[in-house]
């Protein structure tokens, strides 16, 4: 079976330190996530951490 390739987006909208701690836990979760889905292969993943959609995303695979 060919396995589907999935990315994973995490995103917050302030730099608070609150945010900031969230965003870790959405990265962590996806991590957790994946491991739930062996027919799955990540084939990227992104943090968004600026107050602008899109403005500061780093691409972290």
């Amino acid at each position: 079976m060919e396995k589907k390739r999935v990315v994973f987006y995490g995103r917050v909208s302030t730099q608070s330190e609150e945010q900031l701690s969230a965003l870790g836990n959405q990265m962590s979760w996806y991590d957790q996530l994946l491991m739930l889905h062996p027919e799955w292969v990540m084939v990227g993943k992104y943090e968004d951490d600026a107050d602008i959609i899109g403005l500061n995303q780093k691409a972290l695979i």
